[in-house]
């Protein structure tokens, strides 16, 4: 909060205020086993610390899309679009896409527009015994069409 105050946010007043912040929040959901994100932990802000005058709270930091209410004015919303593509596999059943807004009857309304992604596929080998270019040669045969870029550390 003290970070919003420096930006003397106060004195700019307009039509629609909205509040850009790349930050976790409390019941923020995340991950494959949908950790929630709660009040108290030293990464996480309270909704309910967030003043009330803006129409709206366009966040970043977490992968899912998202949209969570304040808890002391339900109107107003924190919109988490999420990625626009699947970068780990905890994300790898997860929807992505952005949000679109607009104002409509003096409010600013929203959609989540889905994107194409990238298919996550998790594939074994059995390396064991194989020495590195058999290895290589191995995950290249599984890969199909996609491109594999070997880091190996030699010891």
């Amino acid at each position: 909060m003290k970070a919003l105050e420096e930006t003397e946010y106060g004195g700019l007043r307009s039509d629609f205020n909205i509040l850009v912040t790349h930050q976790a929040f409390d019941q923020e959901i995340v991950g494959p086993v949908d950790f929630t994100f709660r009040e108290g932990r030293s990464d996480t802000v309270s909704r309910r610390t967030v003043p009330v005058d803006f129409e709206y709270i366009a966040a970043g930091h977490i992968h899912r899309y998202q949209v969570l209410s304040h808890p002391l004015k339900p109107e107003l919303k924190f919109a988490y679009p999420g990625s626009t593509q699947r970068i780990s596999f905890a994300e790898k059943d997860e929807d992505k896409g952005f949000i679109v807004g607009e104002v409509l009857n003096d409010r600013i309304e929203t959609r989540f527009l889905p994107l194409p992604v990238y298919d996550m596929e998790i594939v074994q080998i059995e390396a064991v015994g194989l020495f590195q270019k058999e290895c290589e040669d191995t995950i290249r045969g599984k890969s199909g069409a996609f491109t594999v870029t070997f880091l190996f550390d030699l010891i």
